[in-house]
């Protein structure tokens, strides 16, 4: 029997970094977790499963620390590019177009499978299935810089 898709008993549980986290310089090793945070996620842990660290029935699998884009909103931006933003030499109309599907945060994987979806829509030029227009880069947007 193939127990690849067996049950494990194994949650994952993130919380949101905090934008004036500095990332780590490129090349000098990871970002290493706040012990106050991954505390306060142990707390959320045991609340949720009724069970407790001090009795050891919850282990920790592994501790870390990622930077994933979320946007100032905390929802994604999925979107067509205006036209008019890409400057003369781009492809418009329905032959080009950039798309934008960003700043997920820690639910990227989770909402992959409705971006991919609702992207390929756009793309192909079809009505999408999901309203998204809140999740458009706005035009009030366009004037500040992006905190992806």
């Amino acid at each position: 029997m193939d127990d690849t898709n067996t049950f494990t008993g194994t949650i994952y549980l993130a919380g949101l970094n905090s934008s004036i986290l500095p990332l780590p310089a490129a090349g000098k090793g990871k970002a290493q977790p706040h012990a106050e945070s991954i505390d306060q996620l142990k707390a959320t842990a045991e609340h949720l499963c009724g069970l407790s660290f001090a009795s050891n029935e919850i282990e920790v699998v592994r501790e870390a620390l990622c930077f994933r884009p979320v946007t100032p909103k905390g929802v994604p931006i999925i979107a067509r590019v205006p036209d008019a933003r890409l400057g003369e030499r781009a492809r418009s109309g329905s032959v080009g177009g950039v798309f934008v599907a960003a700043g997920h945060g820690p639910w990227g994987i989770s909402l992959s499978l409705g971006t991919g979806k609702v992207l390929s829509e756009m793309v192909e030029g079809r009505k999408v299935s999901a309203d998204v227009r809140e999740l458009g880069l706005q035009e009030r947007e366009w004037k500040s810089k992006a905190k992806l």
